[in-house]
């Protein structure tokens, strides 16, 4: 019993100590953020604010531990799913009241996880589950969406830091995305989803329904505001199409499959569909990232070119390793390896310089 009221007792204690860290973050002398333009990509805007922040993310996890003790005492009445949700929820409440960032991110893959799960839980695992074809244009939704609340948010000076985590959230998983489908592994997974159906499950359909509206509304309100460049709104809405094609697309092979003696599959071989797919998304991932450098060099963002040249120079090696591995005399193939890394590396490092320089100068 003992053992049960000792978490409370921490998090007691440790939400005593943010709000005694938030008072010296306050009390603070000479802070001054508007004398410097980039105050918002900071981590911590002082020591006395990252100590906070620390506290209040070790508050989210002892509360989060003390639920599950209580819950346990009393025979778990209460989902493990729900009791994240809820820790999700203050999470953001208390991110958003003291302008926390690190707390965001936990709150936010904390709403993602409980989503994810009931999708699992709404699907009839007996039959055609619908929970691949939920996942597969879900995340893309939440994420695209995650990317418009930032661009919204950073409209106020004190929004900011919040909003910087929503778009580097959104950039960074859309991308990893679409890189992921542009995979053999991926188009294993795609198949799965083009052969479900979110209909097959009521609470699904309307889970995905939402996110549909949520991201077209997100979409035509950062547009009229003009919010968003107008390649970004075109950018965007080609994505959407792109992912939520699936669940138009139905009952398609996109592969040609080797059965073994033990009647499992030995392979998966594209066919003339799974390389359209192929082919769709490797230009997608190509065009996100160059969309990347030119969006921050119109918005005049350094931390966005420098992201979308670092991915880029990763996306070429891996795609150098992926297309001609197989294809190449292995002594041939990491001296043409070595060449194309200073090469490339090269002409990217030069670029991004002359890139930065005129955002600077402008």
């Amino acid at each position: 019993m003992y053992y049960s009221i000792l978490p409370i007792l921490i998090v007691v204690g440790v939400i005593v100590a943010i709000f005694y860290g938030i008072g010296s973050l306050r009390n603070k002398k000479g802070l001054s953020l508007q004398s410097d333009k980039d105050w918002h990509i900071r981590v911590a805007l002082s020591k006395e604010d990252l100590v906070a922040q620390l506290f209040a993310v070790l508050s989210v996890f002892f509360l989060m531990i003390s639920l599950l003790s209580i819950n346990k005492i009393f025979g778990q009445p209460i989902a493990l799913e729900t009791l994240v949700l809820f820790c999700s929820i203050v999470a953001i409440f208390v991110c958003y009241y003291f302008k926390f960032i690190f707390l965001l991110p936990i709150g936010l893959f904390g709403l993602i996880s409980w989503w994810s799960v009931k999708i699992f839980m709404w699907s009839d695992v007996f039959a055609q589950s619908p929970s691949s074809v939920a996942i597969f244009v879900g995340l893309p939704l939440i994420f695209l969406s995650f990317y418009l609340i930032g661009r919204i948010h950073e409209q106020k000076e004190n929004m900011k830091r919040l909003s910087l985590v929503y778009v580097v959230l959104g950039v960074i998983f859309v991308t990893g995305q679409i890189f992921f489908y542009s995979n053999k592994f991926g188009l294993e997974i795609l198949e799965n989803a083009i052969n479900a159906s979110i209909f097959s499950s009521w609470q699904v359909a309307i889970s995905i329904l939402f996110l549909i509206i949520l991201f077209l509304g997100l979409l035509i309100f950062t547009n009229i505001k003009k919010l968003i460049h107008p390649g970004e709104f075109g950018w965007l809405l080609l994505l959407f199409v792109l992912f939520v094609s699936v669940l138009l697309i139905q009952n398609q092979n996109i592969s040609l499959f080797e059965m073994t003696r033990s009647g499992f599959y030995s392979s998966f071989e594209l066919n003339n569909v799974g390389y359209f797919w192929a082919i769709i998304y490797n230009l997608a991932i190509f065009i996100q990232l160059i969309g990347i450098i030119l969006l921050g060099y119109k918005r005049k963002e350094e931390w966005l070119i420098n992201m979308g040249v670092i991915f880029l120079f990763i996306l070429i090696l891996i795609k150098y390793f992926d297309w001609f591995f197989d294809f190449i005399e292995k002594s041939i193939f990491f001296i043409l390896a070595g060449i194309l890394l200073f090469v490339v590396g090269w002409f990217m490092e030069k670029g991004r310089r002359k890139i930065i320089s005129e955002v600077k100068s402008s």
